[in-house]
């Protein structure tokens, strides 16, 4: 794919449980690879994803040498979704989120900024 100086390239498969995801971009002034991998089994999902830029960047849209990468499980009963996720910097992040009929209930935990949240929202 070429496109306004920028060049990339993406390859996805799905083997049995597993799903891979690998991508390329160069922006002309910087590269930045991402890839992700996961695994499903029944209802829980386990996520791993990795983003990284390098060199001097003259894109807005990336930041030159960042990088991130998470780990994420996904676990889901019925109306109930549980997630726990680890990030690049270390920490942890949380949720909570179930689904009663015409409202939902959620509880969240961003544990790189130390804040909780909880959300109640009722449909009519």
């Amino acid at each position: 794919n070429r496109d306004d100086g920028t060049l990339s390239g993406e390859y996805s498969t799905t083997l049995g449980d597993v799903a891979l995801s690998i991508k390329l971009v160069d922006y002309g002034t910087t590269t930045a690879t991402s890839g992700s991998a996961s695994y499903t089994m029944d209802a829980l999902t386990v996520a791993v994803a990795y983003d990284s830029d390098k060199g001097a960047s003259g894109s807005k849209m990336i930041a030159a040498g960042t990088k991130t990468s998470t780990i994420t499980a996904t676990y889901v009963a019925g109306d109930l979704t549980a997630k726990i996720g680890t990030k690049y910097d270390g920490s942890t992040d949380y949720s909570l989120a179930l689904d009663i009929g015409n409202a939902d209930l959620s509880i969240e935990r961003d544990d790189s900024k130390s804040k909780t949240s909880m959300k109640y929202s009722v449909a009519f």
